[in-house]
């Protein structure tokens, strides 16, 4: 904020030096006068706007300090009169004795003489130049106010979207960690369910329950994957499933090239999968299929999953997975993404998912 102040400050002083620098150059190039008459103006405009010019950081300065102190209205205003009143004298000051200097260099006067003509040219219009030296005053130290509002109000939307992205990132971390065991816990039943009936049949969920461990341990660093990593973790999933569904449970995929590197959100295709199979075919004794897809059109990633199952039911609610998903999807692309869960005509469910086409290698 302070580095901000003072360039801002910097730049004022050179607006009001070149100010300066024009008004002199003015007087100096009108050849209607003496040439010690356009010098003597010259310099009075070039020492009114310069002293100005050095004023500034100091204006700006007091006014920021009274600022601060955060004094009830009355006890302000007084403190910038006071400060008003106190600029306005040295400034002045400076303009008369220069005056005076240049009355006696440059027009010959003496020195008692050129003494009464600068009091004279003040106490001629003394409202106006009162004015005139508060309005600079009030400018300048306005400017101050407004400056460290803009910075102060900089700051705030800068803290307040690191706060946003510090609460995202909680959120998707807690999301996360809530995912990882649903699923793992309905793999782990699906095994002790098979360790009296098929202890070879076990053996097998075991090892790629291993490999889905390993899976969720790499995802806890990583809000999001590529598409191919996921299928890899979708496949290891459906390796189980099918341990126990065996023909009952039949897949098949349509994914296109172009996809496989896209940035998707790390276990995002298992849970979807999983609860087709465990709300969609499961309970069905011929079992079913599931059809995954994924393509892109233009800047969007498009993924499908449709399963031919028992459909939806009107009176369930959706569960971990659903609800885990939806949160990640919000929390990860805002607007940008779509997430719908439909009931399909011919029976079964269709869920879509769209996103914002990224690689994953430009995340």
């Amino acid at each position: 904020m302070r580095d901000r102040q003072l360039g801002t400050l910097q730049w004022a002083v050179v607006a009001i030096g070149l100010v300066s620098a024009v008004a002199a150059a003015t007087w100096l190039l009108d050849s209607r006068a003496a040439a010690n008459v356009r010098w003597y103006v010259a310099i009075k405009n070039a020492v009114y706007w310069g002293a100005w010019s050095v004023l500034i950081p100091w204006v700006v300065r007091i006014a920021l300090l009274i600022r601060k102190r955060r004094w009830p209205w009355v006890a302000t205003l007084s403190a910038h009169a006071i400060a008003a009143a106190t600029c306005a004298t040295l400034h002045l000051t400076v303009l008369a004795g220069v005056d005076l200097l240049a009355r006696v260099w440059l027009l010959g006067a003496e020195p008692l003489r050129a003494w009464h003509a600068v009091a004279d040219s003040l106490l001629m219009t003394p409202r106006l130049i009162i004015e005139w030296e508060l309005t600079m005053y009030a400018a300048l130290a306005a400017f101050g106010y407004a400056n460290a509002f803009s910075v102060e109000l900089q700051q705030r939307a800068g803290a307040e979207a690191e706060l946003k992205a510090s609460l995202a990132e909680a959120r998707l971390s807690a999301l996360q960690r809530q995912l990882q065991p649903h699923f793992l816990f309905n793999t782990l039943h699906g095994v002790s369910s098979l360790i009296r009936r098929d202890a070879s049949a076990a053996e097998q969920m075991i090892e790629r329950l291993g490999r889905l461990l390993r899976t969720a341990i790499n995802t806890g660093a990583t809000f999001e994957t590529s598409l191919a990593e996921d299928l890899d973790a979708l496949n290891d999933y459906l390796a189980i499933e099918a341990v126990q569904m065996r023909e009952r449970l039949r897949v098949t995929f349509d994914i296109a090239a172009n996809t496989l590197g896209a940035a998707v959100p790390s276990l995002l295709l298992q849970p979807l999968v999983e609860n087709s199979v465990r709300h969609g075919l499961q309970p069905r004794a011929r079992g079913g299929g599931i059809h995954v897809a994924a393509h892109r059109a233009g800047d969007r990633l498009h993924i499908e999953i449709v399963d031919d199952g028992v459909g939806l039911n009107p009176d369930a609610t959706e569960g971990v997975g659903l609800l885990n998903t939806r949160s990640r999807l919000a929390q990860l692309y805002g607007s940008r993404q779509s997430f719908t869960v439909a009931a399909r005509n011919t029976g079964g469910v269709r869920v879509d998912v769209t996103l914002p086409f990224r690689l994953r290698e430009e995340s």
